[in-house]
């Protein structure tokens, strides 16, 4: 259904109906200025490049084609932006300050149900190493399928379920370890 609303809002978009487009860039703002924060580890730069994921869609309208889903054509650029401004800067790549998310999931504050819990998987979190961070944040906060998945880390599907097993395999275990259970 919100796929439909998506395409619906971006078609009108295309036909110059900017209303639409202003819908969609209030629909995705925060998950991408958040996802890339995640990647800059810079909430200043990563709002400047949202703004720039969404200048990209309003100068390239056609680029978008409407059989995949704009959320994950969306997070692609954003994907790709955040790269390149770290290329360019010469920064390691980094999902970091997961604290924020946990903080704003309610199956993870059930489980976590003091702050010392939530700082503990905060820290083993942010020792994995960067694509399993992705992998996670991708798949357990953001709700991205497999297929999207692969999409924005330019991956096989075989490729990203691997990674995705591999990651939560690593963190049920450093997990285990603390005494803390995860379950995705």
């Amino acid at each position: 259904m919100c796929e439909d609303i998506d395409k619906k809002l971006y078609s009108d978009f295309l036909a110059g109906d900017m209303k639409a487009f202003e819908e969609l860039v209030i629909k995705y703002r925060k998950s991408i200025s958040d996802f890339i924060n995640k990647i800059v580890n810079d909430y200043s730069i990563a709002e400047d490049l949202t703004q720039d994921v969404f200048l990209y869609i309003l100068v390239n309208k056609d680029v978008y084609n409407p059989k995949y889903k704009l959320k994950t054509f969306l997070f692609i650029i954003a994907r790709s932006r955040s790269l390149n401004y770290i290329k360019k800067h010469k920064r390691e790549i980094s999902i970091q300050n997961y604290e924020n998310d946990l903080t704003d999931t309610v199956d993870y504050m059930d489980k976590l149900n003091n702050k010392e819990k939530l700082k503990k998987i905060t820290s083993i979190v942010k020792s994995l190493k960067p694509d399993y961070q992705t992998a996670i944040y991708l798949a357990d906060f953001e709700k991205f399928s497999t297929k999207d998945i692969s999409k924005i880390l330019d991956k096989t599907e075989i490729q990203t379920k691997a990674l995705i097993y591999n990651a939560r395999k690593k963190l049920r275990a450093l997990l285990k370890k603390e005494g803390i259970s995860y379950d995705e």
